[in-house]
């Protein structure tokens, strides 16, 4: 029998006492929004272009600047999120 209670965990499951899994998570929710706003084409005709080059179906420069602002939108609001429960969990605000 193990004299522990259920909640420790072993110094070999953490890496400064978070999961690997949780540390994996944390890193690429950081990742991805961040690779997709810097790889993102700066104009909408180059985004249509990227759009009918990988998919082969073709959008109007509207459509091509409409979801432009959409990603880019979405991106920077993931990003925002992302660092204000960073510094939520630095400050402890209850």
């Amino acid at each position: 029998m193990r004299n522990r209670r259920c909640c420790q965990l072993d110094s070999s499951d953490t890496v400064a006492g978070r999961s690997w899994s949780r540390v994996a998570r944390r890193a690429v929710s950081w990742v991805v929004p961040s690779v997709v706003l810097a790889a993102m084409p700066k104009c909408p005709l180059c985004l249509a272009a990227y759009v009918a080059l990988f998919t082969g179906f073709g959008i109007s420069i509207a459509a091509a600047k409409f979801a432009w602002w959409f990603v880019a939108i979405g991106c920077v609001a993931v990003l925002v999120y992302l660092g204000t429960t960073t510094v939520r969990g630095f400050f402890k605000f209850e």
